[in-house]
């Protein structure tokens, strides 16, 4: 953390208040459960961004049939990704149960 300190010539290393955090994570589990939480509103944002642009290209298609296949399809394959992410989710969440593992804050029992 002495890098993060304010060092001012003539007086000592001045530390950061109480209740701030000091330094970073190193706990894999942590690590873990942050990419997991990341992946998953990525995922799911993502899918939500295709099935809205899917939704413009279909009311811009202009009766163009090849137009409109195609934004079926890219709303076809968003919802596919949406209900893939859900599922997912589903699945950890029901394991983590049954193995007494939160998946989200991974505090696994010893």
């Amino acid at each position: 953390m002495k890098y993060l300190t304010l060092n001012v010539p003539g007086y000592a290393n001045i530390t950061s208040p109480a209740g701030v955090p000091q330094g970073g994570t190193t706990d894999v589990n942590t690590i873990l459960s942050v990419g997991i939480q990341l992946t998953l509103t990525f995922t799911g944002l993502l899918s939500l961004w295709f099935i809205v642009m899917g939704g413009i290209k279909w009311m811009t298609s202009e009766g163009d049939k090849e137009k409109l296949a195609a934004a079926q399809k890219t709303i076809l394959f968003a919802t596919g990704g949406l209900i893939l992410t859900l599922l997912s989710f589903l699945v950890m969440t029901t394991l983590g149960t049954f193995f007494g593992i939160n998946f989200l804050s991974l505090n696994i029992p010893q």
